[in-house]
């Protein structure tokens, strides 16, 4: 396979998907972005995955979306979605241990994700899209991005870790801007893992704005139902 087609070059593999036409499974692609697609997002950027490889014998490209995550509810929360955007829903299979992963390989969804919304195929180039920049989808974005890559605790409250700071700074310049959250100062997390040296960027909620990052922000994760009571004062108003 020439090596224009190699799955790292973003803009050859765009040129290759265009121009080589496959049998295709039939779906609808949305207009602008709403809701559901800025969740969808959101959810991408966290514990998701943008893919293309090299496929033999047939030797062409081929694209895949992947959402991982503990719960099988809420993948199939997230299939729901994808068949109301897109028309098709994905499958939904069990990883070793205890993870489920969500995947879609359907090509014109993930040329919509990367070509139109510009998702990269590696998350160190990770940018929030634009179009989602508003207050009216942003906060849908901030909910899928807290229920994959997000985490809470009677503890320490509501946090999120992850490897590009310049993400994590732009992402909590717009909470605050839209929504008034703030967010404690980042710190990073250095993990030892088979080897490998792993560096995290933690951001943590500050406790005065968890009243507002549950109103503002509509989660759908079962996890933080269960801490919320304990975090907020007074009764917990669900979504």
């Amino acid at each position: 396979m020439s090596r224009t087609v190699l799955p790292y070059d973003k803009e050859a593999i765009l040129r290759y998907l265009l121009t080589h036409n496959r049998k295709r499974k039939a779906v609808r692609l949305p207009k602008t972005p709403n809701e559901n697609i800025a969740y969808i997002c959101g959810a991408l950027a966290g514990d998701g995955r943008v893919s293309c490889w090299p496929h033999f014998p047939e030797k062409h490209m081929r694209t895949s979306l992947h959402f991982y995550n503990q719960s099988r509810q809420y993948l199939e929360y997230l299939a729901e979605l994808f068949s109301k955007e897109f028309g098709v829903s994905g499958k939904i299979y069990k990883q070793k241990g205890n993870c489920f992963v969500l995947s879609e390989h359907s090509r014109d969804i993930w040329l919509y994700f990367v070509k139109e919304l510009g998702f990269p195929l590696d998350k160190k180039y990770l940018e929030i899209p634009s179009a989602l920049q508003t207050r009216d989808l942003f906060r849908h974005y901030l909910a899928g991005l807290f229920d994959t890559d997000g985490f809470c605790s009677p503890n320490f409250g509501i946090m999120m870790a992850y490897r590009s700071l310049a993400y994590l700074q732009h992402a909590t310049e717009l909470a605050n801007r839209l929504y008034g959250l703030e967010f404690g100062k980042m710190c990073i997390n250095t993990l030892h893992q088979n080897g490998k040296v792993y560096e995290r960027i933690i951001i943590r909620l500050r406790a005065k704005s968890r009243v507002a990052f549950w109103k503002e922000i509509p989660l759908k994760h079962e996890r933080y139902k269960r801490f919320m009571p304990v975090l907020l004062p007074g009764p917990v108003v669900e979504w």
